[in-house]
């Protein structure tokens, strides 16, 4: 995909895939990561969010998985 057909992508259908990798999204357009990273900076994404919703993801497992110990007691 050239950058014209990736200006085609729509900011909705990025932030689907918010929860993949940045390469796997690219794999999955049929683009390279650096046409896929100016899309994003041309909607505001400055910086893939993945591993930062992962992060937070796990952290609220740990926390519900504590929460769950701590009412057994």
């Amino acid at each position: 995909m050239c950058w014209k057909q990736a200006q085609m992508l729509s900011e909705k259908e990025l932030r689907d895939h918010f929860n993949m990798p940045l390469n796997e999204v690219a794999k999955k357009f049929s683009m390279c990561t650096t046409a896929l990273k100016k899309l994003c900076r041309k909607y505001g994404v400055m910086q893939w969010p993945h591993r930062k919703l992962r992060s937070i993801e796990k952290k609220i497992a740990s926390l519900r998985a504590e929460q769950v110990g701590k009412v057994g007691i």
